[in-house]
């Protein structure tokens, strides 16, 4: 009888401890990411494709001038004196609109809209109507495509330059922060003869997105974000991650293309990758790069695992912005399609030194984009402009995700927007002017997880705490039956005599007892 309890009691004991084992790390765990993948995959009618399609809380979008002081000296060859004014603080509101689902392909087609209200509360002290000196972006934007594309017409330019900017002095405009940034900088078109006329009707052939005509006249004008401001992006195509959930946000195509036709194709430039950092698959491997697919660029960068963060007593993981995403061709070779063409048709493809990528491409006009201050750049650019100050700490691209779902609880996309200044014969205003590539503005554009969100990513955590505790208590009961079991064995065996309660005697090592009772 003892040794079937013996028997009994150690099976039972493995059996829950094996149970234990099965069920915490491979059950339980199935049974969660499962249960995750049902709730943060996207289809019509989930809370998490009604999330998706409209963001709960507004982002901020801020944007940081580089104010120029000494103007008139660089049109005499002096280097620009830089002053950092910001930030102004908008509320960006995204949404997701015209969307479809295809249920066979788990597949979802939409379009992308922002909104942008300015927040006069987080913007203080600065205002919108803070008056700014900046390089006149649209007139060296068309000298630099003119030379480059038509070099005879630069004659043509010059003599339209005081008709399309009326009391011009030098390269740059000042005008009022709204007017740079939404309401635009007047391009005077609206003369019916004069040197101004051929320009203009060049300009309606082919507009950055940029320079937009002004209704009901022939003029243009000129902002950086208006063309952002309520309008569509897309059409994007994603995985939805009903099929498979580390596809899910993973973009297919973009304007009805699975590559980037701007860039050389086969090209590292024109391959489609990432999300558009609204949505991100559960994290699989630390080792795998996540790609952000950036329209301005018309690029997929890279972010790198960098290390675990705590949150609210959640583990997170920190990626931020790689190191090839702005390299130069000599040190990522795979960034040489990001050369541009010689105009000319022979010689070397014009290629950008570090920290720089050149967007002309994808802008229309020739627009160089860099980290904030210069951060990371070859010095060639961060020694021509003074006032400059790179910090990795407020400068760099940066996504603290939570690994289990992805969401993104943390993160800010921070770019800056550059143009060359160059001498150019033709142009009065550029025969002496300093040569170098000039900060002209940088944007964050980022946010945090709203509490009510936490406090679901929290409950999540609970749940799968619970889960761990769980599997511990079985492993526990099954160790403690299993030790109950060897208690018995020992007893069977001879370790322990006992008579009624008291130990009579103990042998060590010889299995035998003698216990004196009464003689009859």
């Amino acid at each position: 009888l003892c040794v079937h309890k013996v028997s009994l009691a150690s099976g039972v004991g493995t059996v829950i401890v094996i149970l234990g084992i099965v069920l915490g790390w491979y059950g339980f765990p199935y049974v969660f990411n499962k249960n995750v993948a049902q709730r943060i995959s996207l289809f019509p009618g989930s809370e998490a494709m009604q999330r998706w399609m409209e963001i709960p809380f507004p982002l901020e979008f801020k944007v940081y001038f580089f104010n120029v002081t000494n103007a008139d000296r660089i049109q005499e060859g002096e280097r620009p004196e830089l002053q950092e004014v910001g930030p102004y603080v908008f509320d960006l509101y995204k949404t997701k609109v015209n969307v479809s689902y295809n249920k066979v392909n788990d597949t979802l087609d939409y379009y992308t809209q922002n909104k942008y209200f300015f927040n006069h509360k987080k913007s203080f002290p600065r205002k919108e109507k803070d008056i700014l000196v900046l390089v006149n972006v649209p007139l060296m934007a068309t000298a630099t495509m003119v030379e480059r594309l038509f070099p005879v017409g630069l004659s043509f330019l010059d003599k339209a330059v005081p008709y399309l900017f009326p009391n011009i002095t030098n390269m740059f405009i000042t005008a009022s922060a709204k007017e740079f940034m939404f309401d635009g900088v007047l391009v005077n078109c609206s003369y019916a003869v004069g040197p101004a006329m051929p320009v203009c009707n060049g300009m309606r052939g082919k507009l950055p997105q940029t320079v937009v005509p002004v209704p009901d006249s022939k003029d243009f004008k000129f902002s950086f974000f208006k063309h952002k401001n309520e309008t569509l992006e897309g059409p994007f195509k994603i995985f939805g991650g009903n099929k498979d959930i580390f596809k899910m946000g993973q973009i297919i195509e973009y304007k009805s293309s699975n590559n980037l036709i701007m860039w050389e194709s086969n090209s590292t430039c024109s391959q489609l990758k990432g999300t558009d950092s609204t949505v991100f698959p559960p994290i699989s491997d630390l080792n795998n790069d996540i790609f952000i697919y950036i329209p301005d660029i018309c690029l997929s960068l890279a972010a790198i695992y960098k290390n675990k963060t705590i949150i609210n007593d959640m583990t997170m993981y920190r990626y931020e912005s790689s190191d090839k995403n702005f390299a130069d061709e000599n040190s990522v070779p795979e960034n040489q399609c990001r050369c541009r063409q010689n105009e000319e048709g022979s010689g070397p493809p014009v290629c950008l030194k570090q920290g720089a990528i050149d967007a002309s491409n994808c802008q229309g006009a020739p627009v160089i984009f860099t980290q904030p201050h210069f951060l990371d750049a070859d010095p060639e650019y961060t020694q021509y402009p003074e006032g400059l100050s790179p910090d990795r700490e407020k400068h760099l691209t940066f996504v603290i995700l939570e690994p289990k779902t992805g969401v993104p609880v943390i993160g800010r996309k921070r770019m800056q927007m550059n143009i060359f200044l160059r001498k150019i014969e033709d142009i009065t205003l550029l025969t002496n002017i300093s040569e170098g590539l000039l900060p002209i503005a940088w944007v964050e554009e980022g946010g945090e997880l709203n509490e009510e969100s936490l406090e679901k990513l929290e409950d999540m955590y609970y749940i799968l705490h619970s889960l761990d505790v769980i599997k511990w208590i079985i492993i526990s009961i099954g160790i403690l039956v299993l030790f109950a079991a060897m208690i018995l064995y020992a007893k069977y065996r001879g370790f322990f005599c006992f008579n009624g309660n008291q130990v009579s005697e103990f042998s060590y090592g010889v299995n035998t007892f003698h216990v004196e009772g009464k003689m009859n």
